[in-house]
């Protein structure tokens, strides 16, 4: 118009968007921090967490891809990328490194090498300490004991073994109350006794014991890159219980819970049989070491082997070996039992239940390797 005009502007007053990111150790556990942000603001990522037996690698998101600089248009759930970190196991025989395993990852089963062999003057007698069924995170030295043969006619030897390998050894008298040792490790299993049952009193002859194992149900196994680890490591690392562990989701099939029902299906016996009779029975799961038990022993015979020759590692179905024997004329005739057999419920870690999973993110670079 023919005038000056003033406009003045208008406001409207928006309330300021904010979002939400939710930071967790592990899926399905509770939440490490929570942290509150307006669409477009820097995200300030809370302090890096301390995890026992983990390197922590930074942030990401669901899909394992790293956080947005800036905040977007909704809520984010944020998770721990996590490292497993590896320790040092040594067994030391006489001073000298025996058998050395550079790469134990934390939180999985710890390895035990062969008995080192003894002479006519010492008995290997086990390893001190006490060998872990789960490996800590920091590195553990072992070393082998002895005990002095025993006396011709004097003394006898009480032995003990895991696995067909030797546990511990006792050098007793006749009539002395036979020596027990504390009770050993295993992963996933519970320990339940000797087999036979430990006389009260020492008879005038050697002794030998075998470890017996139940599976522990309440025990929980994650699969990390292909490397086996105690859920109970998880567990802790969610700040959850353990027999909760199978609530956690799978995201990306980085971590998988085992459960009892699966390693049942890849659980077979292996079975030792001398002249007819069940000398020893082992339940292995597959692909793992197959024990064979002491030599036995037979008046006017010399063990040869075992028929058919035991592989290193468990197939996937039963087996049964049988004694065979040696004297001056050869080999003694021996009859192959029938070869079937049920497997029994056993394996190295396992769950009540149905399979379940934890989450782990790793990096990219990780997955494409």
């Amino acid at each position: 118009p023919a005038s000056d005009l003033t406009i003045t502007a208008e406001w409207e007053e928006v309330a300021v968007k904010t979002h939400k990111v939710t930071y967790y150790l592990v899926k399905g556990g509770t939440a490490y921090d929570e942290k509150t942000f307006e669409e477009g603001e820097t995200i300030v990522n809370p302090a890096d967490p301390t995890v026992e037996g983990f390197t922590f690698k930074g942030w990401a998101d669901e899909n394992g891809d790293p956080l947005p600089e800036k905040m977007g248009d909704k809520d984010i759930e944020a998770f721990a990328v996590l490292e497993v970190n590896k320790y040092k196991v040594t067994y030391i025989v006489d001073g000298e490194v025996y058998q050395e395993y550079t790469e134990v990852a934390y939180g999985s089963e710890v390895p035990v090498p062969a008995s080192p062999a003894g002479d006519e003057t010492r008995l290997f007698a086990g390893w001190q300490p006490t060998v872990e069924a789960v490996m800590p995170a920091h590195d553990l030295t072992y070393t082998a004991t002895w005990v002095d043969a025993p006396v011709e006619g004097e003394q006898y030897t009480v032995t003990y073994y895991v696995d067909g390998e030797i546990y511990r050894t006792f050098i007793a008298e006749e009539g002395e109350a036979v020596p027990v040792p504390e009770a050993p490790k295993k992963f996933g299993y519970k320990f339940v006794g000797w087999d036979p049952e430990v006389p009260a009193t020492m008879p005038a002859e050697n002794l030998e014991f075998e470890a017996q194992f139940e599976v522990d149900k309440t025990f929980v196994a994650v699969v990390i890159g292909g490397t086996v680890i105690a859920g109970g490591v998880i567990a802790a690392i969610a700040g959850m219980n353990a027999a909760w562990i199978t609530g956690i989701s799978i995201v990306g099939g980085i971590i998988v819970i085992v459960g009892v029902a699966e390693l049942v299906k890849h659980t077979h016996t292996v079975t030792y049989i001398v002249d007819g009779e069940v000398y020893k029975t082992y339940k292995v799961v597959e692909g793992t070491k197959i024990p064979v038990p002491a030599d036995p022993e037979k008046d006017g015979a010399k063990f040869k082997g075992w028929n058919p020759e035991v592989p290193e590692k468990m197939g996937n179905t039963d087996l049964v070996f049988e004694a065979t024997w040696e004297d001056a004329s050869g080999i003694i005739d021996v009859v192959i039992p029938d070869t079937g057999s049920a497997a029994g419920i056993a394996a190295f870690a396992a769950i009540s239940g149905a399979a379940a999973a934890a989450y782990v993110i790793v990096s990219k670079k990780k997955k494409e390797d």
